[in-house]
């Protein structure tokens, strides 16, 4: 059984069988890979999104992405926060789109 991952600018192929997890770099090409659409033998695919459309630090999901995403409220409690350190996590801060990624 494989699986196609992106994760962050690396495309990584991870094949899977009893007891085996092995992870390699995918070939690239120039440019950004394409990201893979369609059911693998063994795994079903039921959701995709290339972010091929910017959206600037602190204004994620905007229109572009609002149909199928949604962030936390600034402010709202982290997993630290939530076992009562005091800790928030702010995405205006931190979430946004550029280059096909979700950073």
């Amino acid at each position: 059984m494989s699986l196609c991952l992106v994760f962050g600018a690396v495309l990584c192929l991870i094949s899977i069988t009893p007891n085996i997890l092995a992870v390699q770099a995918a070939p690239r090409g120039k440019g950004i890979a394409t990201m893979p659409v369609g059911d693998l033998p063994g795994w079903k695919q039921i959701f995709t999104e290339n972010f091929n459309t910017p959206v600037s630090l602190g204004n994620f999901p905007g229109r572009v992405y609002s149909a199928k995403w949604d962030v936390y409220k600034d402010g709202w409690l982290d997993t630290a926060g939530q076992l009562g350190k005091p800790y928030r996590y702010f995405p205006s801060k931190v979430v946004s789109v550029k280059k096909g990624m979700l950073r």
